[in-house]
């Protein structure tokens, strides 16, 4: 259980970290203070988190901000969700936040001018909303690359080392001496009883011949 509330927390701050390096990333490349002094903050953040959803788009005009934006953003998120499978749930949940940001920043504005979200989305069409499903798939693959990146190298960090037996010195026997020789057996004269040593041909105490 415990480990189930750490991976849904490492997600949703993997997400929060990839749309905060993204949307600083545009908006510092976009030139977002610019955007701001010009048509107020609403209004530039409604921009910023347009170019964020069409980096396909914006990279065919020759601009690749929301491209590298995403990519930072997603491997940030990965560097945080430490895994695969999280990073990719982190890349669509950043895309789906981007977009519900987009829609409730929008019917702010329009909310103004007396126009509601409904009215727009009518406005739109079921088909235009659908073109933009493929450039919300493609938003959630680069997303997703940089997360798993990311992922990689925190996995690697966090590998254990590779199993090393304890030291264990080889067993070796103490020296041993010399091996054990009996004494040669000792004989007598037969004739006097005398100890002879072997080899000898007479006693030496009764001159016996002993061969």
């Amino acid at each position: 259980m415990w480990g189930r509330k750490m991976s849904v927390a490492k997600i949703i701050l993997g997400t929060l970290a990839c749309m905060v390096v993204a949307m600083v990333i545009i908006f510092i490349m976009g030139g977002g203070s610019a955007l701001v002094g010009t048509l107020g903050p609403e209004i530039a953040a409604l921009v910023v988190m347009m170019f964020l959803l069409l980096p396909l788009t914006e990279l065919s005009y020759g601009s690749w901000y929301a491209l590298v934006a995403w990519i930072a953003g997603g491997f940030i998120g990965g560097l945080v969700c430490a895994d695969y499978k999280r990073a990719v749930v982190m890349a669509v949940l950043s895309v789906v936040l981007t977009v519900a940001l987009l829609l409730g920043l929008a019917s702010v504005i329009l909310a103004g001018y007396g126009i509601s979200i409904t009215d727009l989305l009518t406005y739109l069409g079921a088909s235009n909303l659908a073109a933009l499903l493929p450039v919300l798939l493609v938003s959630m693959i680069i997303i997703a690359a940089g997360g798993v990146l990311g992922a990689m190298i925190t996995k690697r960090r966090a590998r254990p080392p590779a199993y090393a037996p304890p030291y264990a010195p080889s067993y070796a026997p103490p020296p041993q001496g010399p091996a054990y020789a009996p004494p040669p057996p000792t004989a007598s004269c037969p004739n006097c009883g005398a100890p002879i040593s072997p080899g000898l041909a007479f006693c030496t105490n009764c001159g016996r011949k002993l061969q």
